[in-house]
């Protein structure tokens, strides 16, 4: 093991100091150029913490400066525009189960966190107490928590898979809404487009026959690319395929 007090940090380590540092002048540089700048204050939050969530945006930009900055000035947009995580932990389980369970990585493995919907019923029972928009918020500060405690999720991306056995067509109904298409179509676009997160592997499991509908519809605010690399899957054969894509046991 290397001795960081002898030898000093790694280079990787330097590179991501580096990529912060540049990362926080260019910022800087756009606060001081429009005073008036959507989500300033949520810009200076990211810049405070630098070893936090800051050293998520350079690192899932690869630690290219100017795209990390850019990201920080999405995100920060997005969360003044009313999509940012809540902390309010209620709206993110029933009666003790989560709706989505985040299975970390395996200490001294390749394995990165995998965000897992066990049972699509806990979405219905939350929707009953709260909007869909307090729903997704939660869980945006629940996929911010799980990016700043994990350094593969940060370097390798997040997969996530979703189980549909249980989906009826009451929720399918539900959620073809249009004011509930267009929460799903802001949260898709902040999740994709600014948020400190790189997408792995998304799995869809058992998705009924009337998941159609509400695919097509959500689909088509999906980038192109994303959309045709959601994988579809089904038992029994998707328990033994998903042990093995992730290394451990999902369903």
């Amino acid at each position: 093991m290397i001795d960081e007090d002898r030898d000093g940090p790694s280079p990787e380590v330097d590179a991501d100091t580096q990529s912060a540092i540049t990362t926080l002048f260019l910022l800087e540089q756009q606060l001081n150029a429009a005073r008036s700048l959507s989500g300033r204050d949520v810009v200076l939050q990211v810049m405070a913490d630098g070893g936090g969530l800051l050293s998520c945006f350079v690192r899932v930009s690869s630690r290219d400066p100017t795209a990390a900055a850019a990201l920080v000035l999405a995100y920060a947009s997005w969360c003044a525009a009313g999509m940012g995580p809540s902390h309010d932990p209620r709206p993110l389980a029933v009666g003790g189960r989560p709706l989505v369970d985040i299975m970390p990585e395996g200490a001294g493995t390749s394995q990165t966190p995998v965000a897992v919907v066990r049972d699509v019923r806990i979405l219905g029972a939350l929707l009953q107490q709260f909007s869909i928009d307090q729903v997704l918020r939660s869980h945006v500060a629940k996929l911010q928590r799980t990016m700043l405690e994990s350094l593969p999720a940060q370097r390798h991306g997040l997969s996530m898979v979703q189980d549909l056995r249980e989906l009826s067509l009451k929720l399918v109904a539900r959620m073809m809404d249009p004011r509930m298409l267009l929460a799903q179509a802001r949260a898709a676009r902040f999740l994709l487009g600014a948020f400190p997160c790189r997408w792995g592997t998304i799995v869809v499991v058992d998705a009924p026959a009337s998941f159609g509908g509400l695919w097509r519809a959500a689909a088509s605010f999906l980038p192109a690319e994303f959309a045709a690399s959601v994988q579809f899957m089904y038992r029994p054969e998707a328990e033994e395929r998903l042990e093995r894509m992730f290394g451990r046991r999902v369903l």
